[in-house]
């Protein structure tokens, strides 16, 4: 259930939550959810969950002409290139979330920048990374710097080191706090002409293409 004080802010925003429904991935039919957000035809629908779902949702509100203004999911799946491939031109227009996108911002040691690494990465692969690839990159550098810092193979002193750590790599800052996590900014995707575009981090990047147009008034 959303609590009092996320509901107090929406309303405070001046969003109203039109409907507010769980479901389980085991049974990924979207037909009764659907029909009731059809009945109440919100401005903005957020969806969450993995790329398989995803893909369903878009297809099956395609299928029942569910058109909101905004689609957004705060998941993996609408970065990836084989949600693209999937769903090709119904892709257009989606919105998602990402911690990492190829950027000339991301510099490291061994590959030089994200932008030079994502190139590398899919002449290898054939197809483009996504942020867990960024990610794995990350972590065995992590493992590198802190085998050199430590020289040695001891856990706990190759633990410690890590947990000193701060460096710049492919994948963003690579620092731990406390709990053992890294903090990184989120960025605001959507899918235009097939690729994906940079719309958000603290800051308004590129301008997204809103509202969305209903399905049969897309080019």
């Amino acid at each position: 259930m959303r609590s009092t004080g996320t509901n107090v802010l929406l309303k405070a925003a001046g969003l109203h939550v039109a409907f507010d429904q769980q479901y389980s991935e085991r049974i990924p039919n979207f037909y009764n959810i659907l029909t009731l957000v059809q009945s109440r035809s919100p401005d903005v629908i957020l969806w969450s969950g993995h790329e398989a779902g995803a893909i369903d949702f878009i297809r099956m509100s395609k299928s029942r002409e569910i058109s909101p203004k905004l689609m957004a999911s705060f998941t993996v799946g609408v970065p990836s290139a084989s949600f693209r491939n999937a769903l090709r031109d119904d892709a257009n227009y989606a919105f998602g979330m990402t911690p990492w996108l190829p950027s000339e911002r991301l510099n490291d040691q061994w590959f030089g920048d994200a932008n030079a690494f994502a190139k590398a990465y899919e002449t290898k692969f054939r197809y483009p990374p996504d942020y867990h690839a960024a990610a794995s990159v990350a972590a065995v550098e992590s493992f590198a710097k802190a085998l050199q810092a430590a020289g040695t193979l001891d856990p706990k002193s190759v633990r410690d080191a890590i947990a000193k750590l701060d460096f710049a790599s492919v994948y963003g800052r690579i620092r731990f706090a406390d709990d053992g996590q890294i903090t990184l900014p989120q960025i605001v995707i959507q899918i235009q002409d097939g690729k994906v575009v940079e719309i958000f981090t603290d800051k308004l990047i590129n301008p997204p293409l809103y509202p969305v147009p209903p399905w049969d008034k897309r080019s």
